[in-house]
C-alpha cells in the first residue's frame, strides 16, 4: 500500500472562486488530520483549478509552493503569467494544509516577530516551545506526507489517472515525495531549485560549500580586479571580528519604527545566504567585505537593513529618525514581501500569504534532529554542540563551527517540540518518471548538490545547471533559457537542455568613492564656469549617476520594490495594474539618495520604455536631464546627462567600457517577471525557508 493513501470520498464540489481576480474555480476539501491515527480530527484544505486555454490539452499539472507555509494561489498566477504560451494543462494550486487558504495555522507572537531570539541560548525559545505546545499534538500532522496524501486524495477525486507536478523550492520535496509515494499516478516533473525529501539536514554545510563556489564564481574572470580578490579570505576575516565585537545599527522599519540592533557573526551569514534570491547582496558584498575590514560598514549596515526588510539603517538613532520622517506613505509605493519584513502583527492577507507558524511546524515535523526526538527542548543543545564538534572545522569555513551551529536548523528546531514518531515519507530513489530539474549555479538555499543527489539514479531525469542565476531560476534567469527549457518540457515532454543564451555574469559593484574629490571626472562639456567649477559639476552629475544607478542596481538585480541609497536617501518602484492583473512597473522614484557625501540625487526615473531612459532628476543642485540606456551592468551604460544651472552648462557621457556590449538590457516586463516569482517562490522569514 502507498504512504498516506487517501480513505474513498466522495467527488467535491468546484465553484468560481469569490476571491480570484481571474476565473478560477475553486474546492475545499475536509482531510483527515492523521492519517496515522495518532491524532483525531480533520483539517480543510483548498485546492484552484484553471482550465487549459490552448489545444491540444495535455493533462493537468498541480503546481506546489514553496516554503513551506507559502499559498499556492500566487503559484497559479505566476503560471499562468510566465508560462503563457505553454498553458495546454488544467492548473490545479492546493494551498498546503496550515497555510494559505487553508486554515492557516497561527501563532501570533510567531507571525509577529516581535521577540528577541538568541541562536545561542536556548532560554529564549520560549516562543516556539510556546506556540509548538499550543498547538498540541496536532502539529506533527502539518508535514510533507501528510501534503503528499492530500494531493492524492484531490487527484483521485478529479478523476486523473496521472498527473503532472510544478515545484518550486520546498515545492520540490513535496512534489519528489508525491513521485515516490505514487508513481504510478506520475506522469511528470517539473522542479525547480531542488529541496531533496531528507533536507534540510541538521548543518548545512552543503550550502556553505556552495557559498565558497559562489563568491569565487562571481569573482572570476577579473571582476572583483581593486575590489576584494579574496572574497571567501575577507569573508572569514570579517565574520571572525563581528563575533568578537558586533556592530551597533539602527533600523529603520517600512512602518517607520526605530529598532536598535547589531550585526554579528549570525547576522553576516543570514546576509550572505539571502544572495540567492536577492542578486544585489552577491552584487554589493565584496565592495563590502573589503570595505568593512577597513572599518567603513556603510554598505554592511544597508545589506543588514535589506535582509531584515527594513526601510533603510544609520548608525546612530538621530541619522534612523531623520530617515524615518522621510518615509513615503504606504500607498505610494507597491507593498513588497520580502526575508525578515519586520512586520508587526499580521492581517488576514498577510497570514494567508504566508504563515511563519506553519514553516516551523513541518520543518521541525520533517526534521531528523541530532537528538532523541522525546528529548524535552531544555536538554537539547548540548547534543547540537557535540554533534556540531564531530563536523570539521574546514566544513564551516569560511564561518566559525559557533555560527555555522547557530544559523542551523538544528538551531531553528531546538525549541519546538516533536512528536516522538517522525512523518513516514516513502524511501528509496527517484522513481523512473520524466523529470526536468533546474537549479542555479549561484543556489545557496538549495545547492545544485542537492539536486544532482535527488535525481540520481532515474535514466528519465535530466538536471540542468543555470549559470549567474541563484534560487527560483524559472523567473530568475535573465536569459529566459530555465523557462524555455520549463516550456519545452511541458509541451514535448523532453528537452535538449540547451539555450541560444545564458544569463550574463553577474554585475559587481564598484567600491563607493569617499568624497566627491575622488570620484572618477567623466568626459564631457562645460560653458559659462570659473575655474574649476566644470570639473566639480561634472564631478557632481557622476556622483548623481552613481546614486541613480545604485538605486537601479536594487530593482533591476535584487528584485526590490524599495530602499535607501547607501548615505541616506530612500527610493520605490511604482506600479500599475496590468490587464491580468498583475503589478507593471511604471516609476522608479528617488528621494535624497546618496552615495557620495554631500550629493543627494531625487525625481523620478521613467521604466515604461525601460531600458530606454529620458528623465529630468536633481543631482546635487542641478537640474539633469538623463537620456540613453540604462542596461543590467552598468559597464554598459550608454547615457547623456545635460544640466544647466543659470547661465552654467554642463554635459556628461557616460560610455560602455567596451565597444562590444556584453550584457543585455533589461525590459520593464522582466522586472515585472522577477519581482512576481520572486515573491511566489520566496515567501518572507529566514534564510532557511526554501
Amino acid at each position: 500500500m502507498a504512504l498516506g493513501a487517501p480513505s474513498a470520498s466522495a467527488a467535491n464540489t468546484w465553484l468560481p472562486c469569490l476571491d480570484a481576480e481571474i476565473a478560477y474555480d475553486c474546492a475545499t476539501y475536509v482531510m483527515p488530520l492523521d492519517r496515522t491515527g495518532a491524532v483525531a480530527g480533520t483539517t480543510s484544505v483548498r485546492a484552484t483549478r484553471y482550465s487549459a486555454t490552448e489545444g491540444p490539452r495535455m493533462g493537468t499539472i498541480f503546481v506546489i509552493a514553496g516554503g513551506p507555509g507559502q499559498t499556492a494561489s500566487v503559484m497559479m498566477s505566476l503560471m499562468l503569467d510566465a508560462f503563457s504560451g505553454a498553458n495546454r494543462y488544467d492548473i490545479v494550486a492546493v494551498d498546503q494544509r496550515g497555510s494559505g487558504f487553508s486554515e492557516p495555522l497561527n501563532c501570533p507572537r510567531i507571525e509577529a516577530g516581535t521577540f528577541n531570539w538568541n541562536p545561542s541560548d536556548p532560554r529564549t525559545d520560549a516562543p516556539f516551545t510556546d506556540c509548538s505546545v499550543s498547538l498540541g499534538p496536532q502539529r506533527s500532522a502539518f508535514n510533507t506526507a501528510e501534503a503528499v496524501a492530500d494531493l492524492e486524495t484531490i487527484r483521485n477525486d478529479l478523476g486523473i489517472a496521472q498527473a503532472s507536478f510544478f515545484g518550486v523550492s520546498y515545492g520540490t520535496k513535496v512534489a519528489l515525495a508525491y513521485a515516490q509515494a505514487h508513481p504510478a499516478n506520475t506522469k511528470a516533473l517539473l522542479i525547480d531549485s531542488v529541496l531533496p525529501t531528507d533536507m534540510p539536514g541538521q548543518f548545512d554545510v552543503d550550502s556553505i560549500a556552495a557559498a565558497r563556489g559562489a563568491l569565487g564564481q562571481i569573482c572570476s574572470g577579473g571582476r572583483c580586479r581593486s575590489i576584494g580578490r579574496s572574497p571567501v579570505s575577507n569573508l572569514a576575516k570579517l565574520s571572525s571580528r563581528l563575533e568578537r565585537r558586533p556592530i551597533p545599527t539602527f533600523l529603520v522599519m517600512p512602518d517607520g519604527r526605530v529598532s536598535e540592533q547589531k550585526i554579528d557573526a549570525v547576522a553576516l551569514n543570514d546576509i550572505l545566504f539571502t544572495a540567492d534570491v536577492n542578486s544585489f547582496v552577491y552584487n554589493q558584498f565584496p565592495g563590502m567585505l573589503t570595505e568593512s575590514l577597513k572599518r567603513n560598514d556603510a554598505q554592511l549596515q544597508r545589506l543588514f537593513a535589506i535582509v531584515n526588510g527594513a526601510a533603510g539603517s544609520s548608525d546612530s538613532l538621530a541619522g534612523a529618525k531623520r530617515l524615518a520622517a522621510k518615509l513615503p506613505k504606504p500607498s505610494k509605493v507597491a507593498p513588497t514581501r520580502k526575508p525578515g519584513d519586520g512586520v508587526i502583527g499580521r492581517d488576514a492577507e498577510a497570514l494567508a500569504y504566508f504563515s511563519t507558524t506553519m514553516f516551523f511546524a513541518t520543518t521541525c515535523a520533517d526534521f531528523q534532529p541530532p537528538w532523541p526526538r522525546s528529548t524535552d527542548v531544555s536538554n537539547r543543545q548540548a547534543t547540537i554542540d557535540a554533534a556540531a564538534s564531530a563536523i570539521p572545522s574546514s566544513q564551516f569555513y569560511p564561518f566559525s563551527r559557533t555560527t555555522a551551529r547557530d544559523n542551523s536548523t538544528s538551531s531553528y528546531c531546538r525549541g519546538w517540540q516533536q512528536n516522538p514518531t517522525p512523518p513516514a515519507i516513502a524511501p528509496g530513489p527517484l522513481p523512473n518518471v520524466p523529470t526536468l530539474a533546474l537549479n542555479g549555479n549561484l543556489d545557496l538555499r538549495t545547492p545544485t548538490s542537492w539536486a544532482k543527489r535527488a535525481v540520481a539514479g532515474n535514466p528519465s531525469a535530466q538536471l540542468v545547471d543555470i549559470p549567474n542565476t541563484g534560487h527560483s531560476v524559472i523567473g530568475t534567469d535573465l536569459s529566459g533559457c530555465a523557462l524555455s527549457l520549463a516550456k519545452r518540457f511541458l509541451i514535448f515532454g523532453a528537452t535538449d537542455g540547451k539555450c541560444r543564451n545564458t544569463s550574463p555574469a553577474l554585475p559587481i559593484a564598484p567600491r563607493p568613492p569617499a568624497s566627491l574629490k575622488s570620484v572618477h571626472t567623466p568626459a564631457g562639456t562645460c560653458s559659462g564656469f570659473r575655474s574649476n567649477g566644470c570639473r566639480r559639476a561634472k564631478q557632481t552629475l557622476s556622483a548623481g549617476y552613481l546614486a541613480m544607478r545604485d538605486t537601479l542596481d536594487q530593482a533591476l538585480i535584487g528584485g526590490m520594490d524599495a530602499g535607501s541609497g547607501l548615505l541616506g536617501g530612500i527610493w520605490g518602484i511604482e506600479y500599475d495594474l496590468a490587464e491580468d492583473f498583475s503589478l507593471l512597473p511604471i516609476d522608479l522614484s528617488m528621494e535624497g539618495v546618496s552615495n557620495v557625501p554631500g550629493v543627494y540625487t531625487s525625481g523620478k526615473l521613467g521604466l515604461e520604455d525601460a531600458p530606454r531612459v529620458n528623465n529630468t532628476l536633481r543631482m546635487g543642485g542641478w537640474r539633469v536631464r538623463v537620456s540613453g540606456q540604462l542596461n543590467y551592468d552598468r559597464a554598459n551604460d550608454s547615457l547623456t546627462l545635460s544640466a544647466s544651472r543659470g547661465r552654467a552648462r554642463v554635459k556628461v557621457k557616460i560610455r560602455p567600457r567596451s565597444s562590444r556590449v556584453t550584457t543585455g538590457a533589461v525590459t520593464a516586463r522582466q522586472l515585472k517577471l522577477r519581482r512576481n516569482y520572486a515573491l511566489a517562490a520566496n515567501p518572507p522569514a529566514s534564510a532557511f525557508i526554501r
